[in-house]
């Protein structure tokens, strides 16, 4: 699956009930594409939980993706 593709499943997917911000623009997802180690990934998206609620919520839905 391209990653176009990915990004928009997942926007779409979190739509309705993730509260929080999503984005999938290259700059967020760069700011978050190392650890400070030498290896490093882009995520297809960066999410930031409003609650606990949301947490939740993105923790099942990437177990049961498989993100």
């Amino acid at each position: 699956m391209s990653l176009e593709l990915r990004q928009s499943r997942i926007v779409e997917d979190l739509r309705d009930w993730f509260s929080g911000e999503l984005s999938v623009h290259v700059v967020d997802r760069g700011l978050y594409a190392n650890d400070g180690s030498l290896y490093e990934i882009q995520p297809a998206a960066v999410a930031c939980p409003k609650s606990r609620e949301d947490l939740v919520a993105l923790m099942r839905y990437a177990a049961e993706e498989q993100w």
